[in-house]
């Protein structure tokens, strides 16, 4: 089973802020990082997912779209608990450093690197 996290700015007290990323500080964030992209296309369902970023993936050679934009927030997919090896959760932490937000889990509530080793 796999859970809908979350990359979304926090304020000073750690609770999700009013204010969300904007698509700028998306673009520049994963343009930053390596095996990133933003997708700039529909995906495979045919919707307008521009700002999704994708990951690419040395196994097979392929770009997979993991990070989908949400307005002000991005959302990926995880089944990953207690495996270190899972390949998108440090690309999330280094996503959510450059706009100062954080690595939320379904209920919106903070991850920390250390909940995922």
């Amino acid at each position: 089973m796999s859970d809908n996290m979350h990359i979304d700015r926090v304020d000073e007290n750690g609770e999700q802020s009013d204010e969300g990323i904007t698509p700028d500080e998306w673009v520049e964030a994963v343009g930053k990082i390596e095996g990133l992209r933003i997708a700039g296309k529909k995906d495979e369902f045919g919707q307008d997912s521009e700002y999704d970023a994708e990951l690419y993936d040395k196994s097979d050679g392929e770009w997979d779209r993991i990070f989908l934009w949400r307005g002000s927030n991005a959302s990926f997919k995880f089944s990953g608990y207690g495996d270190p090896d899972f390949p998108y959760i440090e690309k999330a932490f280094e996503l959510a450093e450059a706009p100062g937000a954080a690595v939320l889990n379904p209920d919106w509530e903070i991850m920390k690197r250390e909940d995922f080793t």
